[in-house]
């Protein structure tokens, strides 16, 4: 777990455990999934709306509510 600078705290999870339009990080980016198997990019803002597939099995961080 890791917590960012608005005090957010972020759990290690696997892609097919999250929800489809919940927010997420990845290697340095945050992205949004969009299907079963895809994502896009939130944040950096000059990568907005590039997406990605994933695999079920990759490990992604998601806040902790």
């Amino acid at each position: 777990m890791r917590i960012d600078a608005n005090k957010t705290i972020w759990r290690p999870t696997q892609f097919g455990a999250a929800n489809i339009g919940q927010t997420f990080w990845s290697n340095g980016n945050k992205w949004r999934k969009v299907s079963t198997r895809t994502a896009s990019i939130v944040y950096p803002e000059r990568f907005v709306g590039t997406w990605f597939y994933f695999r079920q099995s990759d490990v992604i961080e998601t806040a902790i509510k």
